[in-house]
């Protein structure tokens, strides 16, 4: 560990999750939209269905300990009003050795359990016997797939490979967040009555004429309700997406058509990671308190993301008044 290295920045290079690829792959979007994915959601929640998220997840080999997750659940990090399953794609091969998931049983009822900062590995964590519980082994391109409710944890990397899987998650078409009914996650229509979204898409915009009642339609409209303050971006990217069609850029039409389903409002970035990625209220504190001394601007927008999650929370009020107070010296 070189001096000054700080804890956050060896995880970022010991296990980086890197969030939302969808969004800076063309490739990765379309693996997001396969037939293989959007038939398990189909199965799993019925004819409307989003992708919720995506994310890889990469170990490196640690001598220092930090790669294990602690047992958790999905769901307690992002608790939405749907169900959502996960489908855990082995990119390299997955083993006790070098860091696999282990899977606990479902709680009773499907519960989510209580769970606590875990300050050494920075992780929301909960209890769990372990007598029941089993190794995920899988070799390059099987996947694992789950309920976000299914307690799950991963070892230590104690090889000398690196460990790499891929994360790609879906839930209920409009899911929402428990806590304060906030639109969530990836938001890529992937099913609109038991249809690919990409393939009526598609369809609707080859038409020679438009139809108003195209499935295709209502989902161009749809999407365009989600970002109405980017309207301009919507109407580049479908004149972009008909001149690629008419001269013949396949490749290029199908990363337009990703761009296009993949449009919701943009984020903001503190210290890493999207901030409405953060759903729980100790997480951001706990930020909250590591950033206040020595960036105000990711403080502040912490404090405030608290305050969308929990309106009137009184240590984020003070906190943030305080920081205002600050700011106007």
């Amino acid at each position: 560990l070189a001096p000054g290295t700080s804890r956050k920045q060896l995880f970022t290079r010991l296990r980086p999750e890197l969030q939302r690829l969808h969004r800076s792959s063309a490739v990765l979007a379309a693996f997001c939209r396969h037939e293989a994915f959007t038939g398990l959601a189909r199965v799993l929640l019925g004819d409307d269905a989003d992708l919720f998220w995506n994310q890889s997840y990469v170990k490196a080999p640690d001598p220092h300990g930090l790669t294990a997750i602690p047992w958790h659940q999905d769901a307690y990090y992002a608790t939405i009003d749907a169900r959502a399953y996960n489908c855990w794609v082995a990119v390299t091969r997955m083993t006790v050795e070098n860091g696999t998931v282990l899977r606990a049983p479902l709680p009773a009822g499907d519960s989510l359990l209580p769970h606590r900062w875990d300050e050494e590995l920075l992780f929301f964590r909960c209890d769990i016997d372990e007598r029941e519980a089993v190794p995920i082994v899988l070799e390059p391109g099987q996947v694992f797939v789950y309920d976000g409710r299914l307690p799950h944890r991963s070892g230590r990397n104690v090889s000398d490979e690196l460990r790499i899987a891929y994360s790609v998650a879906f839930t209920r078409a409009g899911a929402r967040l428990c806590a304060n009914g906030e639109a969530f996650g990836d938001r890529v229509p992937i099913l609109r009555g038991g249809l690919r979204g990409d393939v009526i898409l598609r369809d609707h915009l080859a038409a020679a004429e438009h139809d108003a009642a195209h499935p295709g339609a209502r989902l161009l409209a749809e999407i365009a309700a989600r970002v109405p303050e980017r309207a301009g971006s919507l109407a580049t990217l479908l004149s972009a997406h008909h001149g690629a069609v008419q001269a013949g850029a396949t490749v290029r039409a199908e990363a337009i058509l990703g761009e296009l389903l993949a449009l919701v409002p943009d984020d903001e970035q503190v210290l890493g990671d999207n901030l409405r990625a953060r759903t729980r209220t100790e997480q951001l504190l706990d930020e909250y308190h590591r950033a206040r001394a020595t960036d105000r601007r990711s403080a502040r927008l912490l404090l405030q993301r608290v305050l969308e999650l929990e309106p009137g929370h009184p240590l984020a009020t003070a906190e943030l008044a305080a920081l205002r107070a600050l700011g106007e010296r």
